[in-house]
């Protein structure tokens, strides 16, 4: 007895797999600098610069603190995420926390060696996120201290390690 042909079964649609390892994204590097310049009129800049190097689609983060016995802790901390969007482009996400003394001048002492005290300090914190091409810096935020006449600016540059 003859079977009757049958028709191919269509092949049945796999389910997504899903990624579960940390390094979900491209197999590259991503190496993000933030460059922090807090300038008061009349004083040269102090730059502060930290880098960090995340593979993609991953977070790092870098602490550093002082603690000073006339004006308490300053934190310089940096939380940062970077996403590979294309083969020249990284999206980033970029939190922080800056402190700096205050006084005449920008952490600048007077001439007894003490700092001058008629602003304790001054914190900058921010929460970013931006678009970034490789290797290109470009000025993501600039603030004003509300009493005084310095500014922070904040520079960032992220580069894709092949």
């Amino acid at each position: 007895a003859a079977q009757p042909a049958q028709a191919p079964k269509a092949e049945q649609p796999q389910p997504e797999r899903r990624r579960t390892s940390i390094l979900e994204g491209q197999p590259v590097n991503v190496r993000i600098e933030i460059t922090i310049t807090d300038q008061k009129t009349d004083h040269a800049p102090i730059q502060k610069t930290v880098a960090l190097v995340l593979a993609d689609r991953t977070r790092g983060m870098v602490r550093s603190e002082v603690d000073q016995s006339d004006v308490g802790s300053m934190p310089l901390r940096v939380d940062a995420r970077a996403s590979v969007v294309d083969p020249d482009q990284v999206f980033a996400e970029i939190a922080i926390d800056y402190s700096l003394p205050g006084g005449a001048a920008a952490g600048q002492t007077s001439q007894s060696g003490t700092l001058s005290a008629y602003t304790k300090q001054t914190r900058v914190q921010e929460q970013l996120n931006t678009l970034l091409q490789s290797g290109k810096p470009i000025v993501v935020s600039e603030s004003a201290d509300p009493i005084t006449d310095r500014k922070v600016k904040v520079e960032v540059k992220a580069t894709i390690l092949r």
